[in-house]
């Protein structure tokens, strides 16, 4: 599949330092960054067999494997194991709890999103399907891969 990443600037390097570490977000379309006045748009080919659907997490036998993120969860939302595995598998947002203070959630959602890439390179994929404000989104690990970005 043909994937895009959109970036304010030309990506040079990946590494695992950032908000989202080695993960780059893509989109199925071209998109365009309204916060930054230039931008650089990136095209990806990805196998499909490379991404998991992030609602399929726990329907693996070797979801033990996502056991250590679960728990970062519940540290950082503050809540149970079973509400942790729904934030993970998105069957629930971080915006529903009660747990969490409004001004604390958007930095927890995007922690979020962060190890629901870890957890799909933990169960041996490259990429999470998931879905944001913006649609349907991969959450990538492109470390050492900047070789693959082409850039559009």
């Amino acid at each position: 599949m043909q994937l895009y990443h959109t970036s304010p600037e030309e990506i040079k390097e990946i590494n695992k330092d950032g908000r989202f570490g080695q993960f780059l977000f893509f989109s199925s379309e071209k998109y365009v960054m309204t916060a930054a006045s230039d931008h650089v748009t990136y095209l990806l080919d990805l196998d499909e067999d490379q991404a998991i659907e992030v609602n399929s997490f726990f329907y693996r036998e070797d979801s033990e494997l996502l056991n250590e993120i679960v728990e970062e969860i519940q540290y950082i939302a503050n809540c149970d194991e079973e509400t942790a595995q729904n934030l993970l598998d998105a069957s629930d947002s971080i915006w529903n709890l009660d747990s969490v203070d409004d001004e604390d959630k958007a930095d927890i959602d995007f922690d979020i999103q962060k190890l629901q890439g870890q957890a799909a390179k933990a169960l041996g994929f490259r990429a999470a399907e998931t879905a944001d404000e913006q649609g349907t989104v991969w959450i990538v690990d492109m470390l050492n891969r900047e070789k693959d970005l082409i850039k559009i």
